[in-house]
């Protein structure tokens, strides 16, 4: 019995370990590689989740599928500092260069050496990926550029490279009759320009023209472009050594597990383990002083209950406390009749008189002053004041004509008869 379980549970452990370490794949021009699963290549993605089902796998894409910027001076100003406003500004900059295609394509705004740009997946959509990968339970971890890589391998072997005042990596991508090329442009390490050009085939003679050109150019500069070679090795003699060369099924290129990096299906930078490990620390110190806060404080309460236990002495009966001036003027402002006085601000609007200004404050008379276009109307306001319970004075303190037309500027001064409660 215990033996059938093993059996019956070894291939569900052997997925749940297949899972937690990636397949790494690189997808090119010739196809999507597998260095894992016998170094053959697919189709494309959707075929090799069909022979793979239940896995999970990370996809590094090469430059034929990648369109990148570099952006500016880091300290050029806060204009371009969140990684929203330079996926903006990489995605007008590849707008102008490549139309209204550039606005769908999928964009990872990346840092490296001092550095920042933006990358983007040409004619691939994440969703579609993801589509492809679903109905055969293919889990797809992480999406990564290719160049990156390339450049970390190159620097390290030639680490004088990180050193020239102008220094060029030339990374090449060749597959059959399609060869794609990546110059990067490197001062003292730090990136400066991302440049990629698709050689025309035949490729190798395209490549000699290119070098030849830097070539003389480079010996002006008393420099030379490093290069990395990504696939077939070319059929010519080329001028410049190579300084590395990574053929299929490319398993020196790729890691074993899950790589690090710029990742499209996460653009914003996201939390790491040691990241994680600190906030559960963090945590765990504050639930400790919570505790500790807490048995403190029902230590204090306790000694606290048992001091009121303990007889007293009587005590002399204590004079009433003093009542604070301060409150005692805050109640009487909030007992004031505001109500009356608002309702008598409202009667001058109601006789058709036009209300200028309302001035009143606690424990004094209301003053209100307005326009008329005759006596009349102000005497019917007073009078009109008057019959309210609130107001036993009202007079008609002013009543005097305007320098320019034919009204009357008012004022009337009513008495509450209460001002405090």
């Amino acid at each position: 019995m215990a033996e059938d379980i093993l059996v019956r549970a070894r291939p569900l452990w052997r997925r749940a370990v297949l899972r937690l370490r990636p397949r790494v794949l690189l997808l090119a021009a010739d196809g999507l590689w597998d260095p894992a699963g016998g170094g053959t290549a697919h189709r494309d993605f959707s075929a090799w989740c069909s022979a793979h089902p239940g896995l999970a796998c990370e996809l590094w894409v090469g430059a034929l599928a990648l369109a990148d910027v570099v952006g500016e001076d880091p300290e050029s100003g806060p204009a371009l500092s969140t990684d929203s406003a330079r996926t903006a500004w990489a995605r007008r900059v590849l707008h102008h260069y490549h139309g209204a295609a550039a606005a769908l394509w999928p964009m990872l705004p990346w840092q490296a050496r001092g550095a920042w740009g933006a990358s983007a997946l040409r004619g691939i959509s994440l969703d579609e990926l993801h589509a492809q990968a679903r109905p055969h339970a293919v889990v797809l971890r992480a999406v990564r550029p290719l160049w990156p890589r390339l450049l970390d391998k190159l620097l390290a072997q030639q680490p004088g490279l990180r050193r020239e005042p102008r220094g060029q990596a030339w990374l090449v991508e060749a597959h059959g009759d399609v060869a794609m090329l990546t110059r990067v442009g490197l001062s003292q390490g730090l990136i400066t320009s991302v440049q990629r050009r698709r050689l025309q085939a035949p490729w190798a003679p395209a490549m000699q023209r290119l070098l030849d050109e830097e070539t003389q150019a480079a010996t002006e500069r008393k420099t030379r472009p490093m290069l990395l070679w990504l696939g077939s090795p070319p059929h010519v003699a080329l001028p410049l050594q190579l300084d590395l060369s990574l053929g299929p099924p490319y398993r020196e290129v790729l890691p074993v597990g899950a790589g690090r990096g710029p990742d499209f299906l996460r653009p914003t930078p996201q939390p790491g383990l040691l990241s994680w490990a600190w906030l559960g620390t963090c945590v765990a110190a504050l639930v400790l002083a919570a505790g500790d806060a807490h048995e403190a404080w029902a230590a204090r309460v306790q000694a606290h209950v048992q001091a009121l236990a303990v007889p007293a002495e009587p005590l002399q009966r204590a004079s009433a406390p003093a009542v604070d001036p301060v409150l005692l003027a805050l109640m009487q402002r909030l007992h004031h009749p505001w109500r009356a006085v608002f309702l008598a601000s409202e009667t001058p609007a109601l006789a058709g008189l036009r209300w200028v200004a309302l001035d009143h404050r606690a424990g004094a008379e209301v003053r209100l002053q307005g326009v008329a276009s005759d006596a009349a109307q102000v005497q019917q306001v007073a009078a009109a004041l008057r019959q309210m319970p609130a107001w036993p004075q009202v007079l008609v303190a002013r009543l005097e004509a305007q320098p320019q037309g034919s009204a009357l500027a008012f004022e009337i001064v009513a008495q509450l008869r209460e001002t405090a409660p």
